[in-house]
């Protein structure tokens, strides 16, 4: 999946491109078959991916009065090689001196806990009932 926007694909850049030090990393051993492979798998997950991440988008803005940034994507390399439905979601960003605060207290983290649980259980149901085909 090509990245959604301009700050998906630069992120998506500065996060990756630290992997060229890795010895054992994809990007150093990069060979045809292997990004072939790894396109398949993240092809694949892609429809499921996003559907799971709506669930979870909208569940946890509402209760926690969250803004609401939307699904974005981008090939992140800890998501390439997933075998199943897979995000990285981030409630909150202690760069931000509100939302560090909110992440210090307790309720405020069980409440991300519990929207987290409740989308995936969603996602889960509705799973179940298509048969995973994405709507």
């Amino acid at each position: 999946e090509k990245p959604t926007d301009d700050e998906a694909r630069a992120l998506e850049v500065a996060e990756n491109s630290v992997l060229r030090f890795e010895e054992n990393s994809f990007a150093y051993h990069s060979k045809n078959l292997d990004a072939i492979v790894a396109d398949i798998l993240f092809d694949q997950n892609r429809l499921q991916s996003r559907e799971l991440a709506s669930y979870i988008c909208q569940g946890v803005h509402r209760p926690l009065h969250m803004e609401n940034r939307g699904v974005k994507g981008a090939r992140f390399y800890v998501l390439k090689y997933a075998t199943m439905p897979s995000v990285l979601v981030e409630t909150a960003f202690i760069s931000n001196a509100g939302e560090e605060a909110k992440l210090s207290t307790r309720p405020f983290r069980e409440g991300v806990a519990d929207a987290l649980t409740e989308a995936v259980l969603k996602y889960k149901r509705q799973y179940e009932v298509t048969n995973g085909f994405s709507r």
